[in-house]
């Protein structure tokens, strides 16, 4: 009968004890915790024009580099403004982190949006260096590089 009580006392401590980690989980990650998430953020809020928030998913001196060039943080926040971007989705993520504070992730873009009058490359192969600010995941660069007809890597 000890036994009983005993496994019902551990089972009793430890399923709340569970319950608040996966609790604690799902706040962090909500919290920019999931780099995959902060990615996913800062594309919707580009294809929504959302400048304040997508400013805040990115470093003061972040910077990307594209088929244009290399272009700093005024730049892309130009970009944002001129660009349309009317859907996209992401897919084969990969990421790898370098230290606790920094992570590369790559991934697949399909977009269907244009830049002024050039439209854009309908998939594209992306990078992100992810860098921890204030507790959150931030983009310090961007890169993108647009698959022609018929590639697969």
């Amino acid at each position: 009968m000890k036994q009983i009580w005993s496994l019902l006392l551990i089972l009793g401590l430890s399923i709340p004890a569970m319950a608040q980690t996966k609790t604690a989980k799902a706040k962090a990650m909500k919290g920019g915790a999931d780099p995959q998430a902060v990615i996913q953020s800062l594309w919707e809020n580009f294809k929504n024009k959302n400048a304040k928030e997508f400013e805040s998913g990115i470093t003061s001196n972040a910077f990307m580099a594209d088929s244009r060039g290399i272009l700093d943080k005024d730049k892309i926040m130009n970009d944002l403004q001129s660009c349309t971007i009317n859907s996209y989705s992401l897919s084969d993520f990969k990421q790898e982190s370098v230290d606790r504070n920094a992570m590369v992730l790559t991934y697949r873009a399909k977009v269907d949006g244009s830049c002024g009058e050039q439209k854009l490359p309908a998939e594209l192969i992306a990078s992100d260096v992810l860098v921890k600010r204030g507790g959150q995941w931030k983009s310090l660069y961007h890169q993108e590089t647009g698959l022609t007809v018929g590639q697969t890597q």
